[in-house]
């Protein structure tokens, strides 16, 4: 059975995420993979909006938890 591996990457080439999805054992020709690709395209891109979604979340987490430790440590300059 063939399967369609989706990666994820950011700009710098650090993986985001990473899914696979079975491919009928049907699926022996272009025509019948390209068909079983276009039926998986609504959860391949709900998969990737989630990751994205997910992936974008945790950066600004971080990266307030750096501005917020970033001020406590001005203000103890003060």
């Amino acid at each position: 059975m063939a399967q369609l591996k989706v990666t994820l990457t950011d700009d710098l080439g650090n993986e985001i995420s990473y899914h696979e999805y079975a491919v009928d054992k049907e699926a022996n020709n272009l025509s019948r993979i390209e068909r079983k690709v276009e039926e998986l395209r609504p959860q391949i891109l709900s998969d990737i909006t989630k990751d994205l979604l997910l992936h974008e979340q945790a950066e600004y987490k971080k990266n307030e938890l750096f501005e917020q430790r970033k001020l406590s440590v001005e203000n103890q300059d003060d």
